[in-house]
Order: C-alpha cells, then structure tokens, then sequence
C-alpha cells in the first residue's frame, strides 16, 4: 500500500510577486526533522488566520547558512531572502496533492541553531501563505483608490443643472451667458459622490454657443504647462446617414486672446465620427496632430481627456484607454490661455456635455484609465461589484491570479427566496470605497478583508494558496452549497455506518476514516448569536450615503439566553441583503454550538483506506463538509454530528510519519 510523502520546496532566487515555474524550486525534503503546517480560525465566528509553516532542517552541511558564500541562500546575492516562494505538497501513489500550494518564506529567514559541538546544525524555517503576505502588501498610491475616494481635486469642476444654468462647484469663475439649458438624461455622474449631481442633466450646445473659463482660472502667471482636461461628451444625430456630412465639431480648445494663438484644440470630424487632437507650440504653430479610430459622434456617452505633460508628451485618453500620443515638440514654456468649451457644431447633429474637470496637473496613467472609464464601464472602474472590486485591488498590487482563482470569489447569489429578490445587470452593486466615507485601505490585506467583511462573509487561503472570499449568503446557492454544506466524509468509530452519498462521483459514497478519539466541547453559551444588527447605505436626497441598520432577532433563544448580539457593516446596495445576512445569522447561531476539537488521522498508518486518502488530498479543506459519528462510552445509540472544517493542523516527524487532525464545529 502507498505511503504518502511529505515534500517541502522554496524558490530562492524569486521574490513574492514572481510566479515560480518547475525549475525555480529547491527541494529541503530530505532535510526535514520536523514540520507544521497550521490552517484556519479559533472558532466558526472568527475570522480566518493566516497559515504558517513551521519546520526544523538539517544544516549540517551548512548550505542553509545564510553566511555560506557558497551555499543554497548565500546573503550577499540576496537569494533566499524573507517573502521567496514556497510550496508544500504530498505525494501518494503518482499523484501530488499541495497542501501549501503558495506560501511565502517569513520575515526571519533561515534562523541557524548551531551546535556547541560538532556538526549537528539545523536551521528553523518559517513560512505564511498570502495572508500573511497581504497583511504587508502596500497599495500604491495615486491609483484607483484615490480616484473612487476622490483624492484627484479638480481645480475646476463644472456640472449641468436642471435649471440650465452653469454651476462651478469649486467656485472657479466660469462665465457664460451664450449657454443653453440642459436636455439630455445622462448616465450616472463621473463622481458622484462628490459632486452632489442628483438631477442627471448634460447640457445642449446649440451650434455656436460657448463656455469660458478665464485665464487667470486655468492658467494663472507663471503656470507650467502641466494639466489634465475631462469631460463626458454625448454627440451624434439620429440620422446616422449623415455620418460622412463635411464640418466638424468643437469640443473644447485653450485660446490666447492677447496673441491670438491656439495652445490645443480637440474636435470631431463628421466625415468619420472620429475625435482629433490638435497641439500647437508657442508660436501658435500646429505641431502635433492625434486622431482616433472609430466612430465617436454615436449618440452614446464617452469620456474624454486631454493631458499635457509639459515638455515630455501630450495625450488623448476615451473612455479608459489612451488612443493616442505626442512626444515630439511638446511646449514646456509657461502656459496661458482661456478653456473653451463648445463652439461650431454642423447643422443636424447635437452635443451634450456634462462634468467638465480641469486639473492644474498631468495625472498618471492610472488615473487617466480610471477617470475616463468611469463613464462606459462605471461598475468595473468604481469596484461596484465583488468581482471587479476584487479585481482592482489584485491589478493595483501587481498580485498574479492562479488559474480559474475567480471561482473562489463567492457573493450571495442575486435571487434569495423569502429574504431578496434583485438583478443589477448580473451582479450585486457595492457602494464605492469613499461613498460610505470609509478610510482609503492601506495593504491588499486590508482591503480584501473589508470586501469580505463588507459582503458579510470569509477571507482565507485554500490548500491550493488560491484565496477565497465568500457571503455567509453563498450557500443559498445550490452549486456553491456543495462546498459547505454536503458531507464529503465520514469520520466514525462504527463498525458497519450507514453510507451516505456524495455529489461526485455518482453513486460515490463518502468515505470512511477512522480517527483518533473525539474530544467534544460542551454546549458553548460563548458561541450564541441571536440578535443581529446590520448596517448597509442608502443614498440620502442630497446624494450623500447614510447608514440605516437591520435588526433579526431569535426572541425564544434571547428569552433563555439573553441577549447576544453582533453587529456588521456593509457595502452592499439593499436593504435586503442586510435583512436576508441577519436571518442567515441568528438562524444558525441562535443556539449553543458543540465542537469537536482535534480530531486525529494517522495517514502514514498502513491500514489507511485508499478512498480515504484520496478525498480528504483532493476534497477536503477548510469549510468542507465533515460528518462525526461514534458510539458513547458504555454502549447507547450512535451519536452523529454534521460539521465543517474550521481548522487543520499537519505534522510529520521521523517517529510518528503524516498526521492530520482537524477542528470540527457547525458553521
């Protein structure tokens, strides 16, 4: 029969954000003298730990002394330094099983224990999995988080108004009085968190009709030409057979009036719908010329800006995306110049426009993708679902995804029968970070967190290192279910136990393990919930988010128990998925919960049962369903149990071979 192989690797040469591939691993296992490995949480109400490794190896020969030029992690060529990839699997029959798939060298690496005497050295090794590694994984700055939090400040913000009448709300000085009312419905505003837009109105610029925003606003004396110009444009005509009409349109320009010189001009051409850029140099000369593709006269919003990176390059971004770039003959003087925004437009088409920004700066690429992307794809660039919301936080951390790691990404599903019945385009909105005047988060671990803390649920590493974010909510769904709820193996005493079947493969049963003697608590008053209070935001009529709070009660478990409660804050949109996550709660918890605490298997034990081991390296892991049977000292009816995996603790030792003993409570 086989015997399952612990292995321990470590790439020293890469560090935390490298990706290891086959020939970047060292083996240490035949240096092992001891090893560790502990996963999961305290009890089914905290949250998870980071995993860490803890294992003893062999250095006698020294090539684990960091002080040995010539050894595997020389310090002088900074290979094996703290945070390198490491890994821990097992192998059995000819299969691998990773139960560290992606773990990462601690901060005190290779901690040499010499001897007083002789050669018998060895070195603690320490590791975490990415957790531990988020938890000091710095975000940086400038990128989306400043934009959804509002950390980029206009220096001039205009807005349409329902009244038709221009409002500058950073009290800029533009001036009009050519201006038309407001028209268009618009698509949810650039900012709206800051910028208390709650009519929806863009403007309608009739052909000639013009904003200006003076000189000393924009440019005042001495400024460099460094600025970003943004602005949503809506333009088009519902004859599109006019596509292909000669004329074009002014969009926005910066105009000298006292050299009568242009500085930059963006328009539309009507013979092809594209957007067009023109740079000049400081004697009014065109020396640049940036033209998109596609057709952008539409009748559908875009966001446009135009940044001007004094004397290095000027760019064009629409709707996320740079469609163009000028580095050659880019002025660098001093600026001057009034912006303009609207002008001649060709008969037969209209223009609206909404949330003009001007930044006295030449924002980032980042900032440039972000702000302009708003408009098009406002969930995706604002996080506004777990997925994207996720998704940004890994790009801004230069963090690499495992394969398909998406899976584990786990919101509650958008139909809750009895509790909440709402569709958003095939996900559940979030608010933005700064909508509920939260902090910016600092590290990728404290960002993630507050997703999941924010959807209600639990942040961990899988075996696999893939990290899991899932809603209490998620088992509602049948697919997701199969992960927590079903039973995937049978830890038992009994001599003939009744099967139970699992979802794969069919007509499988689950697997019988014999463990070691079941050390139960007792009924755990600590562990009681029965009064939930949920706080989720609304968007109060000033477009400001206030926080209203949710109440589930269990009246007969606070009866006899008094009362317990827990209290959450959300960044869901709805009141009932507040409502449906406190039901979810005090439903489960309402009652005092009885643990199982440690519950050992001896895999290295040559009568372990082959389908055994196959399930519980393939299936089980944190959160699994577990079922707990045995027969009570001195006789009596079966005792039966159906738990999940709070946590599992790994050891090895030359003596004692593979163990594995696991925490058991309901969750």
């Amino acid at each position: 029969m086989a015997v399952p192989t612990l292995h321990l690797e470590v790439a020293p040469e890469l560090g935390p954000l490298d990706v290891p591939t086959g020939g970047d691993w060292v083996d240490l296992t035949d240096r092992l003298m001891n090893f560790q490995l502990r996963r999961g949480r305290s009890d089914q109400f905290a949250k998870f730990t980071p995993a860490t490794i803890s294992a003893t190896l062999d250095n006698s020969d020294r090539e684990l002394d960091p002080l040995n030029p010539d050894g595997l992690v020389p310090w002088d060529t900074d290979v094996g330094m703290p945070l390198c990839p490491v890994r821990a699997y097992i192998t059995w029959g000819a299969d691998d099983y990773p139960i560290a798939g992606r773990m990462f060298l601690g901060p005190e690496a290779w901690r040499c224990n010499d001897p007083d005497a002789g050669t018998a050295a060895t070195v603690e090794f320490q590791a975490m999995d990415a957790l531990g590694l988020f938890s000091g994984l710095t975000l940086t700055d400038g990128l989306w988080s400043q934009i959804v939090t509002g950390l980029i400040e206009p220096d001039v913000w205009i807005k349409g108004n329902a009244d038709g009448t221009w409002d500058n709300e950073m009290d800029a000085g533009a001036t009009s009085g050519t201006q038309s009312g407001g028209t268009y419905t618009y698509v949810p505003s650039l900012l709206p968190e800051q910028s208390g837009e709650v009519d929806g109105v863009a403007w309608n610029f009739p052909t000639s009709r013009i904003l200006t925003v003076a000189e000393a606003t924009t440019f005042p004396a001495g400024t460099v030409n460094d600025s970003t110009f943004a602005i949503v444009l809506r333009a088009g005509s519902s004859a599109t057979a006019l596509i292909g009409t000669t004329g074009d349109m002014q969009i926005a320009r910066v105009y000298d009036t006292g050299t009568s010189r242009m500085r930059w001009e963006l328009d539309a051409i009507f013979t092809t719908g594209k957007l067009r850029l023109k740079v000049y140099n400081s004697s009014g000369t065109l020396t640049n010329t940036i033209t998109t593709d596609g057709n952008f006269v539409d009748l559908e919003p875009h966001c446009l800006a135009v940044v001007i990176d004094g004397g290095t390059r000027t760019s064009l971004w629409v709707d996320g995306v740079r469609v163009g770039t000028a580095t050659s003959s880019v002025p660098a003087q001093s600026y001057d110049g009034d912006l303009i925004v609207g002008g001649t437009v060709t008969v037969g088409f209209t223009r609206a426009l909404d949330e003009l920004i001007f930044v006295k700066r030449a924002i980032s690429d980042e900032e440039a993708e972000v702000l302009t992307g708003f408009v098009t794809h406002p969930a995706t660039y604002r996080g506004e679902s777990m997925q994207t919301r996720i998704e940004r936080y890994y790009d801004i951390a230069n963090w690499t995804l495992q394969a398909d790691e998406e899976d584990q990404w786990m919101p509650a599903p958008l139909a809750l029968t009895g509790y909440y019945s709402y569709t958003f385009d095939g996900w559940i909105p979030l608010w933005g970070i700064g909508d509920l005047s939260g902090s910016v988060p600092k590290t990728l671990g404290e960002a993630l967190q507050g997703v999941a803390d924010g959807i209600g649920g639990d942040l961990y590493t899988r075996r696999s290192g893939m990290v899991r974010i899932r809603s209490i909510l998620a088992v509602e769904d049948a697919d997701r279910a199969i992960s927590f709820s079903t039973v995937w193996m049978h830890l038992t005493d009994e001599v003939s136990p009744t099967p139970i079947s699992v979802p794969s493969p069919p007509g499988a049963s689950a697997p019988v393990a014999r463990r070691s003697q079941v050390q139960r608590t007792g009924s755990r008053l600590d562990r009681v919930i029965n009064i939930s209070d949920v706080s989720y935001g609304i968007a109060d009529i000033d477009g400001t988010v206030k926080s209203v709070t949710r109440r589930a009660t269990d009246a007969t478990s606070v009866a006899r128990y008094g009362p317990r409660a827990v209290s959450q804050s959300l960044i869901i949109k709805g009141g009932g998925m507040a409502d449906a996550i406190g039901a979810r709660t005090v439903a489960r918890y309402a009652k005092p919960a009885i643990e199982f605490e440690s519950v050992t298997l001896h895999l290295s034990a040559e009568s372990f049962p082959a389908d055994v081991m196959n399930y519980l390296l393939s299936i089980i892991d944190l959160e699994r369903g577990v079922r707990v049977s045995y027969t009570p000292p001195g006789g009596g009816d079966v005792i039966t149990r159906d738990t999940q995996v709070q946590g599992e603790t790994w050891n090895w030792n030359p003596t004692t071979g593979l163990t594995v003993a696991l925490d058991l409570a309901q969750s």
